[in-house]
């Protein structure tokens, strides 16, 4: 079988396992004979980078699984304009340390530092010692107090998709996983043209106007590849879904003469299980060509796709939160106690460790209480409240935490 992208020939020399679904967004489906090592190699620098950024902040809010590396923090803007790092352990820290040296009276300076770690605070303190000779960096560490807080206002969540780069990764996969099922790479010309030329036109669009899954376990935020020419009018198409929001329909094909064949992939990122699925693509010519057109993209459709899986990272962010810091205070409780390795433990031990427990907790539980009386206050205003699809860090349940 040749390269789908070069049709150079493929041996054990160049071949690859190639991802069909990004693993970097949390795809698990490796294939060989499909993409020689080369073009792999360039389309995963070049396309999949690009929509693995542009899908990066669903990758945390829902905590994906990957063959291997931790998914990138992600820098998220507030309503009023303060900047901080969301990092895949569900924490937040501020975007940037902050220094500020302000001469007193006395002629003394008074140092103020917020910074995301000791180390940072540290490495920062070693270069003003540099214009204020004066600063004692080991003392002034000493004075360094953990601010453990949550942030109770509205961050916006990046949700752009699109360009030539991102474009080119989805038609990349609906190809690879056509080629895997058996087509042959001269029978997919329209996604050809459009992978192998820089001017090529895109073969894809979004649609949302329907559920093309046919039996959708409800609020999971699957990746889905899918091809099929069933009732196509001679075409071959492929369905992209990723995270279960972002929905495209590709056009593999405008005069398919191959063998039928109807075949889906799909798989829950969270976990890398696979899920089993049917799905509907019987588009007509005319009908993907109002696809390519944006036809199929109303606001209150995309709505309706993006609330529940919205809901469930929700609820999934604020399940891990509370794992999180329960496992925390329990682990800080027992390192302070008072105990000794080999030494029984007493009531009084016990005694002291839920009280450290209940201490390390303090800041989660407050902000279960502030939530509460939020929710209430929401409650009493409308009875039906709206569910945004630009959620708050408050409710994701991220903890805010510096050095200060």
């Amino acid at each position: 079988m040749p390269c789908a992208l070069c049709l150079k020939p493929i041996d054990k020399l160049n071949d690859s396992r190639e991802h069909v679904i990004p693993n970097a967004i949390g795809g698990r489906l490796k294939v060989s004979g499909v993409l020689c090592s080369s073009c792999n190699s360039e389309a995963g620098r070049q396309w999949d980078s690009e929509l693995a950024a542009q899908l990066n902040p669903f990758s945390l809010l829902i905590s994906i699984v990957r063959d291997r590396g931790e998914t990138p923090a992600q820098v998220l803007t507030t309503v009023s304009g303060n900047r901080y790092i969301y990092r895949a352990d569900r924490t937040l820290a501020q975007a940037q340390p902050e220094f500020r040296a302000t001469p007193l009276d006395d002629g003394s300076i008074k140092i103020s530092l917020s910074a995301r770690s000791i180390e940072e605070a540290r490495a920062i303190l070693k270069r003003a010692k540099k214009k204020y000779p004066g600063i004692d960096v080991e003392s002034a560490l000493a004075l360094v107090t953990p601010d453990n807080s949550y942030l109770n206002e509205f961050v916006d969540i990046p949700s752009e998709f699109g360009g030539p780069l991102a474009g080119r990764s989805l038609v990349k996969t609906a190809l690879c996983f056509a080629v895997w099922k058996g087509v042959s790479p001269l029978d997919c010309s329209a996604a050809r043209r459009y992978l192998t030329d820089d001017q090529g036109e895109p073969c894809f669009g979004y649609f949302y106007a329907r559920d093309l899954i046919l039996v959708r376990p409800p609020g999971l935020p699957l990746h889905c590849v899918a091809v099929s020419n069933r009732g196509t009018s001679g075409q071959l198409l492929g369905y992209v879904e990723y995270f279960g929001i972002r929905r495209q329909v590709v056009c593999l094909s405008e005069s398919y003469a191959g063998p039928d064949l109807h075949f889906s992939y799909a798989v829950d990122p969270t976990t890398g299980e696979e899920i089993s699925l049917d799905f509907e693509i019987e588009f007509s010519r005319q009908e993907i060509a109002s696809i390519y057109d944006y036809q199929h993209v109303e606001p209150q459709s995309v709505k309706s796709v993006f609330e529940p899986v919205i809901e469930r990272a929700l609820k999934l962010s604020e399940e891990g939160e509370r794992d999180r810091v329960v496992q925390q205070a329990i682990e800080f409780g027992w390192r302070n106690c008072g105990t000794a390795d080999g030494e029984a433990v007493t009531p009084a031990h016990i005694q002291n460790m839920s009280a450290l427990v209940v201490e390390k907790l303090q800041p989660y539980l407050v902000h279960l209480a502030q939530r509460r009386r939020q929710t209430e206050k929401e409650q009493m205003l409308s009875p039906h409240p709206a569910v945004g699809t630009s959620p708050n860090f408050d409710s994701l349940g991220g903890l805010k935490d510096g050095n200060e």
